[in-house]
């Protein structure tokens, strides 16, 4: 029993910090992200305008900003270019390292 709540504890915390911190580079993320739950509060449990105003706040100069889903990161544009820009590359994303030693075989 200590080993299963010690696991979790740990994992808990691991998500905590990892949200601290913006999956994507120069992009900014919104604060207060729940260990758990990322962004989904400041949208869903207050007025969903002041959520998005969050969101807006943090954005950087060209109107980007990332916020958590969950336990997935998003990111949120104010601008119809850099929507076209998101949604006509590959995909690149920052893996786990434990998920890089994986996919790499």
């Amino acid at each position: 029993i200590a080993l299963v709540i010690g696991t979790v504890l740990v994992w808990a915390w691991w998500i905590k910090r990892r949200k601290r911190f913006s999956p994507f580079k120069g992009i900014p993320c919104a604060p207060d992200a729940h260990w758990l739950l990322g962004h989904i509060p400041h949208l869903a449990l207050r007025n969903f305008e002041e959520g998005l105003k969050t969101l807006v706040d943090t954005a950087n100069p060209n109107g980007r900003s990332c916020f958590w889903i969950g336990n997935e990161a998003a990111i949120s544009v104010i601008h119809g270019r850099d929507a076209h820009m998101f949604l006509s590359v590959t995909s690149d994303r920052n893996l786990d390292p434990l998920f890089k030693r994986h996919y790499k075989r």
